[in-house]
């Protein structure tokens, strides 16, 4: 069905005074009409080059991208259309990604009107400089509560038409930018500029034609002729279930000499709101900056989108919440304009080591007001981090990087300020699938500060897959873990090591027993500790801890230990950030104490 109800067509106006067209003579401008689909794993490469032309050519380049074909029919979103197989057939191609220049025919052996991509930069720029005997210019508006959108063209004719030129055809396309693709999309590794929050942003899509599949006639045109038309369409809140956001659409008119060739002049109409929200924000993105210090705190890289609105902005709100707890960040941008995007980053904030942490955010108010419009004010982002603390006096300490069958693809390296300290692998390969462990001594970690582990494989499948269930350890110089990480990354993962001069054991009295050890150590206020306990016989201990003021929290801990190893689980989640005592007695009168922090 035609998505062009409540269309209503103007009359040609002759004798009057343009307003919206220049009667100067002028060269084209480039459209480039782009055939593309979801599932074309070369599209987003085509999109990236059609973009740059755009960039590199302001208000002189603009491009439709038709959604058509195999690779756009059936698939999510639906960006297909009831024009785009008529316009691929008109240009005789057979692949993708494929486009038109104008229409216009660059290769005189073919006859041809398809471009391909790899082509486009080097001929677009040749349009600048073909001549045009007509030119065109176009104003749009929405008016939001109805949701109704007039365009108003004025086409005027600087010269003659050749001969036997009668009639022109005038188009006008409704695009729509920013619709939310698949995180799966294909290829889009190649335009990583399109790729919002893991999806594919899909931009410049046809979503309609106000003139039909070839456009309006038109007719008496002559030198000196201004043709005036005014289109109306009520937006639909959707089409094939893909929604139609007002804020997101753009109009193109041009004028094709004839119903399937040479595109003479485009131009971009110039959208005016009527009814509108004051202004549309948008969080689109959130990335983890690449991590480069210890400590279990993060800052997150926003991407914010002022999509409408004429106010400057002056600042924004944005709420985030964690595993750990929520916090409120400002940011202040500095004279923001409609259709700018910005970055911003908030943090630092406190994060879970060793396990996923997702952080949501929120963008709540925008120049102090609630801010509730559009739904994607908010998005979250998931984050990973590895991290450990050591004493000086438990260094150095033990990697224990156990590898699957294909060692060869395995390295490592650890460094310091950038310097790299030590390094190891490749590793031998395993005549089976399987495992092999690698015990290294990191020597060189013995100083205080903070030290980065760096795990390598170069298939790009970790070490724990169908060629077996690898891991990495790192335990202190007292075999205490500081980090497991369970192998599965993808080409690098990366581990910080903090070592620090702060006591891990101390002692009390003239008797120093037990090996004491917590880890993690420091820890983040609300979070687990363990206390590690090396007993020489079965027995039962008495756990007791002291603030900073030497005040016992809570009651004593009575737990009974076996020969060897044990760990016990303290109650640190309930204590706040200072530094506490713990202390152990066994039976026989032996006592030892440790050193906790609460960050």
């Amino acid at each position: 069905m035609a998505l062009v109800l409540g269309l209503t067509v103007g009359v040609a106006c002759a004798q009057e005074t343009p307003t919206l067209v220049s009667t100067e003579v002028q060269k084209r401008k480039i459209l480039i009409e782009e055939f593309t689909g979801i599932g074309c794993v070369n599209c987003p490469r085509a999109h990236k080059t059609s973009n740059k032309i755009v960039a590199d050519h302001p208000g002189k380049a603009f491009v439709i991208n038709i959604h058509q074909g195999t690779y756009a029919d059936g698939q999510d979103p639906d960006l297909t259309t009831q024009w785009g197989n008529a316009l691929f057939n008109m240009i005789e191609a057979n692949s993708y990604p494929i486009g038109t220049i104008n229409r216009h025919v660059f290769d005189e052996k073919t006859k041809k009107l398809a471009v391909s991509d790899a082509e486009w930069a080097a001929t677009a720029p040749n349009v600048l400089d073909m001549p045009s005997y007509v030119n065109v210019g176009a104003k749009a508006t929405i008016d939001w509560a109805q949701r109704k959108l007039v365009v108003d063209v004025e086409v005027y004719y600087t010269e003659d038409p050749g001969e036997g030129i009668t009639s022109n055809f005038l188009n006008v396309a409704l695009l729509q930018d920013h619709i939310q693709g698949k995180k799966d999309q294909v290829g889009m590794n190649t335009n990583p500029a399109q790729v919002i929050n893991g999806k594919y942003d899909h931009l410049h899509a046809l979503r309609d034609f106000l003139t039909g599949q070839w456009g309006e006639e038109l007719t008496g045109i002559a030198k000196g002729k201004l043709i005036k038309k005014t289109y109306t369409k009520i937006l639909p809140a959707d089409i094939k279930k893909v929604d139609v956001l007002m804020e997101d659409l753009s109009v193109l008119a041009y004028v094709v000499e004839s119903k399937e060739r040479e595109v003479l002049n485009v131009c971009h109409a110039e959208m005016t709101h009527i009814g509108a929200p004051a202004r549309i924000v948008r969080l689109l993105e959130a990335k983890v900056p690449v991590y480069t210090a210890c400590g279990a705190e993060e800052k997150v890289l926003l991407h914010i989108a002022h999509i409408l609105g004429e106010t400057p902005l002056t600042g924004y709100t944005i709420e985030l919440s964690n595993k750990v707890g929520s916090k409120t960040f400002e940011l202040s941008p500095q004279n923001f304009t409609a259709g700018k995007d910005e970055g911003g980053e908030v943090g630092p904030f406190p994060i879970r080591l060793n396990e996923y942490d997702k952080v949501e955010l929120r963008l709540s108010k925008v120049n102090g007001e609630d801010y509730q419009w559009d739904d994607r004010r908010q998005t979250s982002v998931d984050m990973l981090k590895w991290g450990g603390w050591t004493a000086v006096a438990n260094t150095p300490m033990t990697l224990n990087l156990v590898q699957d069958q294909f060692g060869q693809d395995v390295t490592w390296e650890l460094s310091k300020n950038d310097e790299v300290l030590q390094k190891g692998g490749p590793y031998r390969e395993l005549d089976n699938p399987g495992t092999k462990l690698n015990a290294i001594s990191l020597k060189n970690a013995t100083e205080n500060g903070c030290y980065v582990l760096t795990v390598k494989d170069a298939s790009g499948d970790g070490i724990n897959n169908k060629y077996g269930e690898g891991y990495i350890e790192i335990k202190d110089k007292a075999g205490a873990m500081m980090v497991k990480m369970d192998g599965k990354y993808d080409a690098e993962v990366k581990m910080f090591l903090y070592v620090s001069g702060t006591d891990n054991e101390g002692t009390l009295g003239t008797q120093a027993a037990y090996g004491l050890m917590v880890s993690p150590n420091p820890v983040l206020a609300g979070e687990a500790a363990f206390l590690t306990v090396n007993a020489d016989k079965a027995e039962a201990l008495t756990i007791m801890v002291f603030n900073a003021a030497g005040v016992r929290m809570g009651e004593s801990l009575r737990v009974n230990a076996a020969a060897g190893r044990n760990s016990f689980e303290l109650p640190s989640t309930a204590w706040s950030s200072g530094v506490y005592m713990i202390m152990v007695s066994g039976e026989d009168g032996r006592r030892a104490a440790c050193k906790l922090v609460i960050r």
